[in-house]
């Protein structure tokens, strides 16, 4: 008997499982004044450790707001003696401490626009 010609098993219908709905809490939700958009697409720095952020850049103390991994790619906005005010690549505007923040290295920057001096201007 061939594999074609043998009966298939019967197929069992697929269930859909979905998660219980909830209500999250303020706490979930990011203050609209912490979201930049669009979010950068270049970056001063990155983490060299795990580190906790808030979301409060005047008076960063209590419990982190979350934790961004090493690593992450950070836009450096305002810089003070103990927190900076950075951005991530999602749009988050925070505060963390300034001890983790490794400065990336810079690429060559193009001249600034304007006539190009030539050999002719030597002679």
């Amino acid at each position: 008997m061939a594999d074609n010609d043998r009966p298939r098993p019967r197929e069992q219908p697929y269930t859909v499982r979905r998660p219980e709905v909830s209500v999250l809490g303020s706490q979930s939700v990011v203050p609209r004044d912490n979201v930049v958009r669009p979010p950068p697409n270049r970056f001063t720095h990155t983490l060299d450790a795990d580190q906790p952020y808030w979301y409060d850049h005047h008076r960063p103390e209590g419990p982190p707001d979350g934790i961004l991994p090493a690593g992450t790619a950070l836009a450096l906005l305002v810089e003070a003696d103990r927190y900076c005010g950075v951005v991530t690549p999602s749009g988050l505007y925070i505060a963390v401490h300034r001890t983790h923040l490794q400065a990336l290295p810079h690429p060559p920057q193009p001249p600034p626009p304007g006539p190009t001096p030539s050999e002719d201007d030597d002679a």
